[in-house]
């Protein structure tokens, strides 16, 4: 969960998607990114209802994540290093 009002990176999400966990994050351009739950930024109770649904939509989720459409622990190294869009890191 990043449930931020400004975000650098989006390094978080980005981590759990490397590791096959969707995220419920703020809708910040940053933060758009596949296997997430967009809610807007300072909405409690989108907050609150994303995370409600989070457990159902948990597979569709996993499936949109880049090299992890599977459900249950994968084995192998992380991807978080290629997920991040290093031409934008400054």
């Amino acid at each position: 969960m990043v449930p931020s009002r400004l975000e650098g990176y989006g390094l978080p999400p980005r981590e759990a998607a490397a590791h096959g966990t969707p995220s419920v994050v703020s809708d910040l351009p940053t933060l758009r990114l596949p296997g997430t739950l967009r809610v807007p930024p300072g909405d409690a109770a989108a907050l609150a209802g994303a995370l409600a649904r989070l457990p159902a939509e948990r597979d569709r989720l996993v499936a949109e994540l880049p090299g992890r459409a599977h459900v249950g622990p994968r084995p192998g190294p992380t991807l978080h290093a290629v997920l991040v869009d290093w031409r934008r890191a400054r």
